[in-house]
C-alpha cells in the first residue's frame, strides 16, 4: 500500500480532526485529502506521470505535504532539497537527477524533461510506480551517493515506530527543521498515516518550538543546547516540553544527555541509530542510555540484527570479536542509483549493511566501534575510530570528539583528536583521563580544541570540512 493510501484511510475516519498546521493557518484530514486530489488533478493534467521525479523545492508549509502525497497518489518519485542551498549544489542535483518536475514555489510546477534516462536499482520492487524517494547521502565522510526507497521501505516500519516512542492518534508531532531531511520527513508522513496531528515550524527557533505545544519531535543534538538556554532564562516553558523527544544524527554525549534530563525531567529522551541503507536499526531508551550509554540500544521494533566476517559469513560476536552490522527488515533500500557494485557490496542476501563494526552484548544491547573503512592503522596496529571516540566522549568535562588518522613520517599514522569541551575543564586533565582508559597505541598523539564541530544540515559531523579547517589549525600535541 503506497503512503497516500494509509493517509486517505485516516482521512475518512477522522475527516474533522486537524491534519496539518503552521503558524496562522491550519487543515482538518477532510481540506487536505480535497486540496490533495485538486493538486493530483492539475499536476496530471500539466502531464505528470507514473515514475516521474519531482524535486520539492519549498519552505516548510503545508503545501510541502500535500505535494509529497500527490505525488505518491500520481505513482512518481520525489526527490526533497533544501530551499537554502548554494547555485552550485543545484546545479548538481539538476544534472544528476534529470527531474521531470521541479517544484519551487506553492502551487506551481515546472516541466523539465519528458523522460529521463537515469537506471533505477530493483531489488524489492520491480517498477518505478513503487518508488517514492530519491536522496543522497549525507556525504559527511566522502562524495554523496544518490539512492532510492520504495513506499514499502517507509511504510514497513509505521508499526514499529508508533511502538517504539509509544505514539497514537492523539499526538501533534513538531516538525522543527527542513522537510527535506528524512529525519523530519518521515516522522510527518507517519503521522499522517496514523491520524496524528503535524505542526510545522517554518524556521526553528526556541520560542517556537514552545509555543507548538508538541507531543513528539524528531531533534539534532545541536538544538539541545539552545532549548536548555532558553528554558533556564524562561523556566515556565520546561512544562511545555514534548513527551517524546528523538535525538537523531549523531550520539549524543553523556552530557548533552545531562544537561537535558536536568532542564527537561518530564520529558522522555530517545534516540536511534539507522542510515539510508537500511532505515531504523536500533532503539535507545532513557533508561537504557543511563546504564549503558557506551551501547545504541537493543533492535528496533520488528527489525532483525546479524554480524558478518569478511567472508560474509554470520558470526557471534563480542567485545573481543568484532563484525559487521547487517540488518533485515522491510525498511531496506532498493540500492544506490547507477552504482550496482556498491549496491551488491552492501547486501547478502536479504541482509543490509550501512558497513558500521561492532559487536552485540550478551544482553541484546549493540556496540558499534566505527566504519570499516574508518580505520587507523596506529603503532602497527589496527583501531577502529568509533573505539576511541566513544571513549573520549565519556571523559569528564567532553562535550563533543571525533578522532581521524593523521600522517606521520616516523610513525606512519597516529590517531588526531578533536574536542569540543567545558570551559572549566583543562586539557591535561583530559589528557590524563584518557592515558588511564586507552592503551598506549590507542591514545590520540595529537589534539585539537574547537569550540563546536562543524555539521551537515541533517546534524551529523561534516568529518571533510573539519579536516580542511584543521589544516589552518595547530594541534597541541601531547
Amino acid at each position: 500500500m503506497h503512503i497516500h493510501s494509509y493517509f486517505y484511510e485516516q482521512a475518512q475516519k477522522n475527516p474533522d480532526c486537524v491534519a496539518l498546521s503552521e503558524q496562522h493557518n491550519s487543515w482538518t484530514y477532510k481540506e487536505l485529502a480535497q486540496n490533495v486530489s485538486n493538486r493530483v488533478s492539475v499536476l496530471m493534467q500539466e502531464g505528470a506521470a507514473p515514475g516521474h521525479i519531482f524535486i520539492i523545492k519549498l519552505d516548510n508549509c503545508m503545501e510541502w505535504i500535500q505535494d509529497a502525497l500527490a505525488v505518491s497518489e500520481i505513482g512518481g518519485i520525489i526527490l526533497p532539497v533544501h530551499p537554502d542551498v548554494t547555485e552550485m549544489e543545484w546545479k548538481t542535483i539538476v544534472s544528476r537527477t534529470e527531474p521531470n518536475w521541479i517544484i519551487t514555489s506553492k502551487g506551481t510546477v515546472c516541466q523539465t524533461m519528458e523522460h529521463n534516462t537515469i537506471s533505477f536499482p530493483f531489488r524489492h520492487v520491480n517498477s518505478k510506480e513503487e518508488l517514492y524517494f530519491f536522496g543522497y547521502t549525507s556525504g559527511s565522510t566522502g562524495t554523496p551517493k544518490g539512492f532510492v526507497k520504495s513506499h514499502r521501505s517507509w511504510t514497513s516500519s509505521f508499526n514499529g515506530w508508533s511502538k517504539a516512542f509509544s505514539l497514537t492518534e492523539s499526538d501533534r508531532i513538531v516538525v522543527p527543521l527542513h522537510l527535506s531531511y528524512s529525519a523530519q520527513l518521515y516522522p510527518a508522513l507517519h503521522a499522517l498515516a496514523t491520524g496524528a496531528e503535524i505542526i510545522l515550524l517554518s524556521n526553528f527557533t526556541p520560542e517556537a518550538f514552545f509555543k507548538a505545544k508538541g507531543s513528539c519531535v524528531s531533534i539534532t543534538p545541536a538544538l539541545i543546547e539552545p532549548l536548555t538556554r532558553y528554558a533556564k532564562q524562561k523556566q515556565s516553558v520546561q512544562e511545555m516540553i514534548p513527551r517524546c523527544m528523538i535525538s537523531v544524527g549523531t550520539k549524543l554525549s553523556p552530557i548533552q544527555r545531562k544537561k537535558f534530563e536536568e532542564c527537561f525531567s518530564k520529558s522522555f529522551l530517545y534516540e536511534y541509530y539507522g542510515s539510508s541503507e537500511m532505515g531504523y536499526a536500533s532503539l535507545l531508551t532513557p533508561e537504557d542510555a543511563r546504564t549503558a550509554p557506551e551501547t545504541v540500544g537493543v533492535p528496533f521494533p520488528d527489525v532483525e540484527i546479524a554480524f558478518f566476517n569478511e567472508k560474509k559469513e554470520r558470526i557471534v560476536t563480542d567485545k573481543e570479536n568484532f563484525g559487521k552490522l547487517f540488518v533485515r527488515s522491510g525498511q531496506a533500500f532498493e540500492g544506490y542509483i547507477e552504482n550496482e557494485e556498491q549496491t551488491k557490496a552492501t547486501f547478502i542476501e536479504d541482509w543490509v549493511t550501512s558497513h558500521d563494526i561492532g559487536f552485540q552484548r550478551k544482553d541484546g544491547k549493540i556496540v558499534l566501534i566505527g566504519r570499516d573503512r574508518d580505520v587507523i592503522k596506529a603503532a602497527g596496529s589496527f583501531v577502529y575510530a568509533g573505539e576511541i571516540e566513544e571513549v573520549l566522549m565519556g571523559l569528564t568535562g567532553v562535550i563533543e570528539a571525533i578522532v581521524f588518522a593523521e600522517k606521520d613520517e616516523n610513525r606512519g599514522e597516529v590517531i588526531h583528536a578533536i574536542i569540543v569541551k567545558e570551559p572549566s575543564q583543562t586539557l591535561l586533565a583530559i589528557q590524563r583521563e584518557c592515558r588511564q582508559k586507552l592503551i598506549s597505541y590507542k591514545q590520540p598523539r595529537n589534539w585539537t580544541i574547537l569550540s563546536q564541530l562543524p555539521k551537515k544540515p541533517n546534524g551529523k559531523v561534516d568529518k571533510i570540512k573539519l579536516k580542511a579547517e584543521l589544516l589552518n589549525n595547530k594541534p597541541c600535541n601531547m
